[in-house]
């Protein structure tokens, strides 16, 4: 799974719920690896909050990576349902530049049971019609 992580860079603040990545809501979930606060954190604590989200929806957040300082690595390796979505709120009154690398991988809709269902009955159809 990892060799298809893709890595999005947060470097802004974002008040609002922002997307990971180009989608706003996945059809099959999306697949929430590793965050990696690149710099923005001081020494011993960053100037920044870091909030993570099942979609909009969602009220409570997934995690919060609170004044994390430079280098720390935050290992979700999780499944959302409704994609990723992300607030970052810049502490204090500096303006230390921030990045964050997210890594995701937005994961195919499954087909439900009656859509197996269906379409082994079209197959089973179109063998039908060759033999005739």
């Amino acid at each position: 799974m990892t060799d298809r992580l893709k890595p999005v860079h947060i470097n802004t603040e974002a008040k609002e719920k922002t997307p990971v990545g180009a989608h706003k809501e996945t059809k099959g979930g999306t697949f929430l690896g590793t965050v990696v606060v690149n710099g923005g954190g001081e020494p011993y604590a960053g100037e920044f909050i870091l909030t993570l989200y099942n979609g909009l929806e969602e009220a409570e957040p997934i995690a919060t990576i609170n004044r994390p300082k430079t280098g720390d690595a935050f290992p979700y390796n999780c499944t959302v349902n409704q994609g990723v979505m992300y607030t970052l709120e810049r502490m204090g009154i500096g303006k230390k530049a921030i990045s964050v690398t997210v890594t995701y991988d937005d994961l195919p809709r499954q087909k439900t049971a009656q859509e197996h269902i269906d379409s082994l009955n079209k197959r089973v159809e179109l063998q039908n019609q060759r033999r005739s």
